[in-house]
């Protein structure tokens, strides 16, 4: 089954975003070759575009201190464990907080200070600008142990990890709000009303043997999703919409 999310909010497109690309980062600064740490430092050039958002600490503070002050009067015995699984420990909440709270203003500070990273995130914007001849010290640096390289990468990755361990907080509640249920799509094409709410983030799990990816509309009445067919080597099919019926499982999360 592949999953596919949907983000219905511009805070969790960019809490996504970002998950995707610091995913990438650990992928490649674990790794050992000087391509694998080049790597590494490209995806995290784009974590600090995306987390340079004035706004994204304020509204990840606002998330976690609703994790906080989430109702747990009314829990019953057999909702424990589902507050368990929602990752909602109110300590670990506030010393997410505390920890977004004592971060400097800027989150490229280090790339601003630090002379290697600033060249090297200029040249990056030009295509094969990034050679020996282009920027020798860089070059010197990927020539260094691998272990001393890690150690550079997890130094100058360091500032980014209080905004990532909040985002990976408020994304696992988000998630096991709720499991997915079945449905099915006849001719490709599925609706559901909806309470006035708009939910989130909308998942949906496909089996890959339909060869077919969802495309989600919304607002806060209803949701439409329609299936697409896709070729083997990731082309759009033929057809607009699937004529087959898909069955698929879905979950919305608020």
């Amino acid at each position: 089954m592949i999953r596919f999310e949907f983000p219905l909010t511009e805070q969790v497109r960019t809490w996504l975003r970002l998950e995707a690309t610091w995913s990438r980062w650990r992928h490649f600064a674990q790794a050992n070759t000087p391509d694998d740490h080049h790597a590494a430092l490209m995806a995290l050039f784009e974590c600090v575009d995306i987390a340079g958002r004035s706004d994204l600490k304020r509204h990840l503070i606002a998330a976690l201190e609703a994790l906080c002050a989430a109702p747990t009067a009314q829990e019953t015995t057999s909702q424990r464990p589902r507050r368990i699984a929602l990752h909602e420990p109110v300590a670990q909440a506030l010393a997410l907080i505390d920890a977004l709270r004592q971060q400097p203003g800027r989150i490229d500070h280090v790339m601003r200070t630090q002379p290697l990273l600033n060249a090297l995130r200029t040249r990056a914007h030009v295509s094969g600008g990034v050679c020996a001849f282009d920027l020798p010290t860089y070059h010197f640096w990927l020539k260094l142990s691998a272990e001393k390289r890690r150690a550079d990468l997890d130094a100058w990755a360091q500032p980014l990890h209080p905004l990532l361990d909040a985002i990976a907080c408020v994304l696992a509640h988000l998630r096991a709000q709720s499991t997915p249920q079945t449905h099915t799509a006849a001719n490709g094409c599925y609706q559901q009303p909806l309470d006035g709410r708009l939910p989130r983030l909308i998942q949906v799990w496909i089996d890959s043997a339909h060869r077919v990816v969802p495309k989600v509309s919304a607002n806060k009445y209803q949701f439409n999703l329609h299936f697409i067919p896709v070729t083997d080597e990731g082309g759009i099919g033929t057809e607009a919409v699937s004529t087959q019926t898909v069955p698929f499982a879905l979950t919305l999360c608020y």
